[in-house]
Parts: structure tokens; sequence; C-alpha cells
């Protein structure tokens, strides 16, 4: 299972390995859109990815999903 190292903390909580992946991979996305991502749209997107490439890097999913332009 794939973890964050170090954890990460939003507003003073420590996100589960599950909430950080989905948390690194939008903020990949918008990365890469250069910020014209629509935020809820790419959450549910991580949300539903997650349980299929849970295990892998989220920031390498979210740049082989992004295509050649990453």
């Amino acid at each position: 299972m794939w973890e964050p190292n170090p954890p990460i903390v939003r507003h003073g909580i420590t996100l589960n390995p599950r909430q950080a992946w989905i948390h690194l991979f939008h903020q990949e996305w918008v990365r890469l859109a250069e910020g014209l991502a629509e935020d809820q749209s790419v959450l549910e997107v991580a949300a539903e990815l997650h349980e299929k490439e849970g295990t892998r890097d989220p920031i390498e999913v979210a740049r082989e999903l992004f295509g050649p332009a990453a």
C-alpha cells in the first residue's frame, strides 16, 4: 500500500493514506492543467482511481493519465 512520506497534514489533521493519495493526485492534476481543472470532477475521478491505482504513486498516475504534455 502506498503511503505519503512524510505524512500530509492539512488544517492540523494528518490525512490517512487514501485522503493523501486523492489530495496529491488532485494537486498534480491541477498543476498539469495549469489551474484550469474543475476541482470537484478531479476529486471524484481521484477517488475512483484510488480503488484501482491506490498502491501506486498518485503523482505518477496523474502524469500518465494527463498524457504526453506532462
